[in-house]
């Protein structure tokens, strides 16, 4: 299986005392991670939590390929190991619903980065089918008004639960 480099780095921006509060909100194990506006943070939250959760689970993180990752044309579109034990990795731009369901049964959990929600109609179909979906806002950064706009879109779609 091939291996992914610097999730670890890239998930120690977060604080744990963030992500203590993320994880004892969690409502289910297919969680989706949106933001209003394109480097909020997503990233290197969802890989926190990942890496937060896989001390005791297997994790798999699903999410598009950045800069931030250190990889070979071989990771793309497969599932690979990742710098800490117990999660995974799979970058890929589209995912369907019955991927979204065999990896609900393969892993604990299955955390999912999308792009920013005001580019992306494709986040509204997948947050109807996360159990939850995690909205990503950097402080004063992002409008009052562009926030409340997106929650309305993900209640729209029927996410489940909505968290900031």
């Amino acid at each position: 299986m091939q291996k992914i480099e610097g999730i670890e780095k890239v998930s120690s921006f977060v604080q744990k005392r963030e992500i203590e509060e993320i994880k004892y909100r969690l409502t289910g194990k297919k969680i989706l991670f949106a933001s209003s506006l394109k480097g909020e943070g997503k990233t290197s939250v969802a890989l926190a939590l990942g890496r937060f959760l896989a001390e005791t689970k297997k994790v798999l993180y699903l999410g598009e390929l950045t800069n931030e990752f250190s990889t070979s044309e071989a990771c793309l579109g497969q599932i690979c190991c990742s710098d800490i034990d117990n999660l995974y990795i799979l970058l890929k731009e589209d995912v369907s619903e019955e991927e979204i369901d065999k990896f609900g049964t393969e892993f604990d959990y299955v955390l999912i980065e999308m792009k920013a929600l005001q580019i992306s109609k494709e986040v509204m179909a997948i947050a109807a089918l996360c159990d939850q979906t995690i909205l990503v806002v950097e402080a004063n950064r992002g409008s009052y008004r562009l926030i409340k706009e997106n929650i309305e879109l993900l209640r729209a779609a029927h996410a489940r639960e909505i968290s900031l």
